[in-house]
């Protein structure tokens, strides 16, 4: 939920506009259970539990400063 802007910035979605808007769902790392993790919606701002075994996007983040 970090990522997430809070007002629509790239078009109908909840994120900067540098990131790509065909991702409009990303999965995070956090699981409710060994067959349920929560997702991201970046076009409702919201987020939710999805079955594992369903297709979706991720996002590499890091977190920390950068040294540059």
């Amino acid at each position: 939920m970090s990522l997430m802007e809070p007002k629509k910035m790239n078009g109908d979605l909840y994120i900067d506009p540098v990131f790509d808007k065909e991702q409009w769902w990303i999965w995070t790392v956090d699981k409710e259970s060994a067959g349920r993790a929560w997702c991201v919606s970046l076009y409702g701002g919201t987020y939710h539990l999805r079955d594992i075994g369903r297709l979706g996007c991720v996002r590499a983040v890091r977190s920390g400063q950068s040294i540059i």
